[in-house]
């Protein structure tokens, strides 16, 4: 018996920068978009759709495999970006 599958997870991640103040300024935001979309790219099986925001809080929108855990790899992508800007 064939064992098919195919799956598809398409998330909208949102989150806010610290306190809601507007951290990412101007020189800021392309720093952390860079360091988010690096970290997306060294995911295998993870495409990056689109990235966007303002000042105050970060949108990404990313298809990821079905091997991967999204609760735990946001945090890595979070707290990874953040580490990497600073």
């Amino acid at each position: 018996m064939a064992r098919n599958y195919y799956s598809e997870i398409n998330l909208h991640i949102t989150w806010h920068t610290k306190n809601s103040l507007p951290l990412l300024t101007p020189k800021v935001e392309p720093l952390t978009h860079q360091a988010i979309k690096d970290r997306i790219a060294d995911t295998p099986g993870a495409f990056l759709h689109a990235i966007g925001g303002i000042a105050t809080h970060i949108h990404v929108a990313v298809t990821v495999p079905p091997t991967l855990s999204p609760s735990e790899w946001i945090g890595q992508l979070k707290g990874g970006s953040t580490h990497d800007v600073n």
